[in-house]
């Protein structure tokens, strides 16, 4: 299996018989090598949605996003559950637009946050700061609650370094409530500062794999 990192929340991800896109930014090349390819938007932000995907495959977008309906789109909005070409695809709400995705696919499970974030802004009040933190921490439990006992395999979590201090809250929460194997750090765009803000989560979750993205198309083999 293999994760590749796109650019900012973008990743591919390559299993034995699918070909994974979600929130490609950017337009790329996709070799399907035979593989059923498909394509996931959580939003219909620029930053996350790039219409090169509505030509690739099949699309499962987030019903925010303006798009003439096609055969091979799925319009999804949060808290749906659908089972389509051999996955099963259940989606979350967000703190911002759209939905979140976990994915279960041969036998493992993808959860991909979108802008499901802890956006805590320094230049908010208290008032909306302790909102965005319940909304946060609400939308996680409810995916606990789902998942019960099973265990994320990989998760992408956003790590936005534009919230400074406070870039790491959403992923600390998420740790502490998912059991989750491997996890991507995502959102941050060229700032690489994110990785030295991780330095004390890496030493808190010592049994969970998270991994440094360096670079755009960055490859990691599973």
């Amino acid at each position: 299996m293999k994760v590749k990192y796109l650019y900012n929340s973008g990743f591919l991800i390559e299993l034995d018989d699918y070909i994974f896109v979600i929130d490609s930014m950017n337009k790329i090349k996709i070799e399907s090598k035979d593989k059923k390819v498909i394509c996931f938007a959580t939003h219909s932000h620029m930053d996350h949605f790039n219409d090169f995907i509505l030509k690739e495959g099949l699309c499962v977008l987030s019903d925010d996003i303006k798009v003439r309906k096609k055969d091979n789109i799925i319009f999804i909005k949060p808290y749906d559950e659908i089972e389509t070409n051999g996955i099963k695809i259940k989606t979350f709400g967000s703190t911002d637009l759209g939905v979140s995705f976990l994915i279960k696919a041969e036998e493992k499970i993808f959860f991909h946050s979108g802008d499901l974030n802890w956006w805590h802004w320094e230049n908010d009040d208290k008032k909306t700061q302790e909102k965005e933190a319940k909304d946060y921490q609400d939308e996680i439990m409810k995916l606990k609650e789902y998942l019960q006992n099973e265990v994320i395999d990989y998760a992408f979590i956003p790590v936005d370094r534009r919230l400074n201090e406070n870039s790491t809250l959403a992923i600390n929460f998420f740790l502490k409530e998912i059991k989750t194997k491997d996890v991507f750090p995502m959102h941050f765009r060229e700032d690489l500062r994110y990785i030295e803000d991780l330095k004390e989560i890496k030493e808190k979750y010592k049994n969970v794999n998270i991994h440094e993205i360096t670079k755009e198309n960055q490859e990691f083999i599973f």
